[in-house]
């Protein structure tokens, strides 16, 4: 499998995405409404040193960050790496939800 990789992300890629699965879960979220965005999500502290001291310029959380940053905004609090990634993925945080319009409401 390390050999797979090393072939399609190059060695150096390989081995730091190697060092990163190797303790738990990661997952990598495209942000459709912000261009070229990509967000890694990690669950452990040393998970992020790692990646963050190979990619400095690469936005990633922790899980406990991401719950953070959501319900300081008035989402509600996920409890794992896929409910983080699908706030993330669906809508930006603390995007508001617009009732729907009746039809019979004319503007004034």
């Amino acid at each position: 499998m390390r050999r797979l990789m090393a072939g399609v992300l190059g060695l150096a890629a390989a081995t730091w995405l190697t060092c990163v699965q190797a303790d738990v879960s990661v997952l990598a979220v495209r942000l459709g409404y912000l261009p070229e965005a990509l967000l890694w999500l990690v669950t452990s502290p040393h998970q992020v040193r790692i990646m963050r001291a190979h990619q400095p310029d690469v936005p990633i959380l922790t899980l406990a960050e991401a719950q953070d940053l959501l319900t300081a905004i008035g989402d509600p609090r996920p409890s794992s790496l896929m409910e983080v990634a699908r706030s993330f993925a669906t809508a930006p945080p603390g995007a508001p939800e617009w009732p729907e319009e009746d039809d019979d409401e004319k503007w004034v």
